[in-house]
C-alpha cells in the first residue's frame, strides 16, 4: 500500500466502526497533519493503526494535496469515463449535481496555489494553517461525504462500498489526468524533507472555525476563542441547559488576514432545533466569506449586497431544510480597508466604542423596541430608555428573524473604521442582564483579550434589577459576545 492508501483506509475503517465520527474527518485528518500522527483516533479494527503507525505529519499533508488534485482532475472528465456503465454515475443522473462534488469551488480555487511553480505547497500550508483546514474540509466532504456512510444514523455497508466505488473511481481517472500535479507534489515533498521543523502562527489557528463547521460548538457549555490578537469571543450556556442555541464565529479571509468577519445567531427560543438553526446559518455564512476574492477587502462595492442576498439564499435553504420549524437571530460584520459593513436580523445587537462613547449600532427587532419608538416618537433611544427595553413583557418577541418566509433584511449599515476602537456583537442573554453602562465599564477597562468573558461573566453572575419589575435572573439564557479590536 501507498501512503496515500493507507491514510484511506485508516480513515474509512475507522468510519465503519464509528460513523458518527463523519463530521470529525476533517478534524481528525488537521491535527494529525498540523500535530504529527494520533493512532489513537483511528479504530483499532482491521489493524487501521498499524497502517499509520510509522506516517508522519507530512504524509498526511502528501496526502491531502494528492486528494485535491484527484478531485481537481476526476470531476470534469468523470462524465467521460467508461465506468459510466454503472448507474449512478450515468449522465443526466447525480454526476450533473454538485452534491458529488459538495466544495468543489474551494478545491478549484486552491489549486493555483498547489500548482504554481514558485509556491512549494508543504511549506505555504505547513505556515497557513487556516488555509490548509479550508482546504482538508473541501476534500473530506467529497471523499468522506455523509451520503456515503449513513441511513439515519446507521453506518450502511451498501452505501460506504458506494462510496469506496466512487473514490476508486476518481483515482482511476485522476491517472490519466492528474500526473503533472502530481509530480509538482512529489518534487515540493522532496524539497521540504531536510527541513526539520516549520514555524507556525498558532495565533491564526481558527479553533472557532472549525466547531462551527463541524458542529461541536453547540455541543459545548462554554466556549471561548481568540484569533490574531484583535478578534474574540466567548459564549456559556448559563442556565438554559441542556441546549447552547447561540452560535459565533471570528474568523480571517485564507488570503487577507486584515479581512475578518465576525458574527453571532441566536436560535429562537420556543421552536425546535434553535441551536441546529444558529449553527447553520453561521457555517453557511462563513463558507461565503471564504470564497469571496480577498482583494474584495479594497475594493468593496457591492459587498453590503452581496452579504444581504447571501443571508437571503441561506434563509431559503434553512427553511427548506427544517420546513419552517426553525427561528434564528443574525447579527455580522465585515471588516474591509475602510469601512465596516453590519447587517441585523432579530434583536442581537452590534455596539461601537471610541473613546468614552458608546454606541448602538443596530435596532431591535422586537415588539418591546417598536412599541418604545412608537410611544415615544421617535428612532433613536436614549441610554435609560435602551436599558429600560429589558423589563418590557414583549422584550423577547421577535417581529424578524430568519427561518422566516418573511423575513426582510431591514439593516444594512456601513460604518467608517476610524469611527470606533471596538466593534461588540452580542446575543440577548447578554444585552437582557446588562446595561449600556455596564457595557461601556467593562469594555473600556478590560486588557482586550478578557473583554468577552468579562461580559460574559457578568451576564452569568448578576441579577438585573428596576424597581417595580421582577428582576431578569442571572444567566437566564445562553450568553455570547463577539469582538474585534482595531489595531491602532
Amino acid at each position: 500500500m501507498s501512503k496515500v492508501s493507507d491514510i484511506d483506509y485508516a480513515l474509512t475503517e475507522t468510519l465503519k466502526a464509528h460513523p458518527y465520527l463523519i463530521n470529525q474527518i476533517p478534524s481528525i485528518i488537521y491535527e494529525n497533519t498540523l500535530n504529527g500522527v494520533i493512532i489513537t483516533q483511528f479504530t483499532r479494527q482491521n489493524q487501521a493503526r498499524t497502517h499509520i503507525q510509522n506516517l508522519t505529519s507530512q504524509d498526511f499533508l502528501e496526502y491531502i494535496l494528492n486528494q485535491a488534485v484527484i478531485i481537481y482532475s476526476s470531476k470534469n472528465h468523470l462524465i467521460e469515463s467508461s465506468l459510466l456503465s454503472n448507474t449512478m454515475f450515468k449522465p443526466n443522473a447525480e454526476v450533473y449535481n454538485d452534491s458529488l462534488f459538495p466544495e468543489f469551488d474551494i478545491i478549484e480555487q486552491e489549486m493555483t496555489l498547489i500548482t504554481n511553480p514558485e509556491i512549494n505547497a508543504f511549506l505555504y500550508y505547513k505556515s497557513n494553517p487556516n488555509h490548509l483546514y479550508y482546504l482538508i474540509h473541501a476534500i473530506s466532504k467529497t471523499l468522506y461525504n455523509p451520503k456515503w456512510y449513513y441511513d439515519g444514523q446507521e453506518y450502511t455497508s451498501t452505501l460506504a462500498s458506494k462510496g469506496e466505488q466512487f473514490r476508486h473511481q476518481l483515482n482511476e481517472i485522476s491517472l490519466t489526468y492528474a500526473r503533472p500535479y502530481l509530480d509538482k507534489i512529489a518534487q515540493d515533498a522532496s524539497i521540504i524533507k531536510p527541513i526539520v521543523s516549520i514555524s507556525i502562527n498558532y495565533e491564526n489557528i481558527n479553533r472557532c472555525l472549525r466547531e462551527v463547521i463541524n458542529g461541536t460548538q453547540i455541543q459545548y457549555e462554554h466556549n471561548s476563542y481568540r484569533l490574531d490578537g484583535t478578534l474574540f469571543a466567548t459564549q456559556d450556556i448559563g442556565k438554559r441547559k441542556p441546549n447552547q442555541e447561540d452560535s459565533v464565529i471570528i474568523m480571517l479571509h485564507p488570503s487577507n488576514n486584515q479581512f475578518k468577519f465576525l458574527a453571532v445567531a441566536d436560535g429562537v427560543g420556543g421552536l425546535a432545533d434553535g441551536e441546529a438553526a444558529s449553527n447553520y446559518i453561521i457555517k453557511e455564512i462563513s463558507q461565503w466569506f471564504i470564497t469571496i476574492p480577498g482583494d474584495t477587502y479594497y475594493f468593496p462595492d457591492g459587498l453590503l449586497e452581496s452579504f444581504a442576498k447571501q443571508l437571503e439564499l441561506i434563509n431559503e435553504s434553512l427553511i427548506l431544510k427544517y420546513n419552517q420549524r426553525v427561528g434564528s437571530t443574525f447579527v455580522g460584520a465585515i471588516v474591509c480597508q475602510d469601512q465596516t459593513f453590519i447587517i441585523n436580523i432579530g434583536d442581537s445587537r452590534a455596539y461601537t466604542l471610541k473613546d468614552n462613547q458608546l454606541s448602538l449600532i443596530t435596532s431591535d427587532e422586537s415588539l418591546s423596541w417598536y412599541h418604545m419608538i412608537t410611544n415615544l416618537n421617535k428612532p433613536i433611544l436614549k441610554d435609560k430608555e435602551i436599558d429600560n427595553l429589558r423589563f418590557a413583557k414583549d422584550n423577547n418577541v421577535l417581529i424578524n428573524c430568519m427561518g422566516n418566509p418573511k423575513m426582510n433584511i431591514n439593516q444594512k449599515i456601513m460604518i467608517p473604521n476610524d469611527s470606533y476602537d471596538q466593534l461588540l456583537l452580542f446575543s440577548d442573554g447578554v444585552t437582557d442582564l446588562l446595561s449600556q453602562h455596564d457595557i461601556k465599564i467593562i469594555a473600556q477597562n478590560t486588557p482586550r483579550e478578557e473583554i468577552t468573558r468579562a461580559l460574559v461573566n457578568k451576564a452569568l453572575t448578576t441579577d438585573a434589577q428596576k424597581i417595580g419589575h421582577t428582576p431578569i435572573l442571572a444567566g437566564k439564557d445562553n450568553a455570547t459576545t463577539a469582538l474585534y479590536v482595531r489595531k491602532i
